[in-house]
């Protein structure tokens, strides 16, 4: 099996995932083992996955396969009420604010509102957070049943497609990225059609489970469950994004109030 990042066949075997599987449970499989392997080249965990991986996701009246469109709103009110102390997206949402702030006034970029799209938007909470009268939201979501939450509890614009199906002109100012690109088997051309909508002057904001979390929580951790193609570092995140056409600004490693190990790059198209 070769590099599902990179396409090199220099590769070594580093674990089976031992945790209880969810997604493998619903595939009604018992003797399956979940391989990770490291690329030599890149630097990329990658992962064989049961063949039948995406199936799990034909029930169209489920989101994650697990929740119906009532099950989504209980989630979505339940991470809202969390304290700020205990949540991910506040702190996702500082960083980010912070980090834009700094850039544009650094490169002229003018005065808001910025236009902000967010790829996977999943529940919304981060697009809840985020966007006030500075930052306006476009979410877009494959899911029908989270596209449909997104647009009654937002009120925003939610493209219920692909990135790579956009045929909008470059728009954006800033695009967002959160633990979405870990489920993508070909990130590349994700990120390349993510490009093509950006205004020229515009970032990506990219943020997935880190592959150091093998090194501090072993083989049970679910940053490596089912579903996930692949989880990176800092090599293989700067591999990812220059093959994609991007420039990195900014990249860190931190520990998420969740217990989550993360990683995380600004970056802007490359000229």
């Amino acid at each position: 099996m070769n590099c599902l990042l990179c396409g090199a066949a220099r590769r070594k075997f580093v674990f089976n995932y031992e945790e209880k599987d969810i997604y493998l449970e619903r595939l009604g499989t018992d003797n399956f083992r979940l391989k990770w392997f490291m690329c030599s080249n890149c630097g990329v965990y990658f992962s064989r996955q049961h063949r039948n991986i995406e199936s799990i996701y034909a029930d169209k009246d489920l989101y994650d396969a697990q929740y119906n469109l009532e099950g989504v709103r209980v989630r979505f009110d339940k991470i809202m009420r969390l304290r700020e102390s205990n949540s991910d997206n506040t702190l996702r949402v500082k960083r980010i604010k912070d980090f834009y702030r700094r850039y544009a006034a650094d490169f002229n970029i003018g005065s808001p509102p910025y236009r902000v799209l967010d790829i996977g938007a999943g529940l919304g909470v981060f697009l809840a957070k985020f966007l006030d009268r500075n930052y306006l939201g476009t979410a877009l979501e494959v899911n029908q049943v989270a596209a449909r939450h997104l647009k009654e509890r937002l009120s925003i614009p939610v493209y219920n497609c692909r990135v790579e199906d956009l045929t909008t002109r470059p728009t954006f100012d800033l695009i967002t990225v959160n633990r979405v690109i870990e489920h993508i088997k070909r990130p590349i051309a994700v990120l390349r059609a993510a490009k093509k909508i950006l205004k020229p002057r515009g970032i990506i904001y990219l943020e997935l489970p880190d592959s150091i979390s093998y090194e501090l929580c072993g083989a049970r951790c679910d940053a490596f469950a089912s579903g996930h193609y692949m989880v990176y570092n800092p090599e293989s995140l700067l591999y990812l994004l220059g093959k994609s056409g991007f420039e990195v600004l900014a990249m860190a490693r931190l520990l998420e109030p969740s217990g989550k190990h993360t990683i995380y790059a600004f970056a802007r198209r490359r000229s």
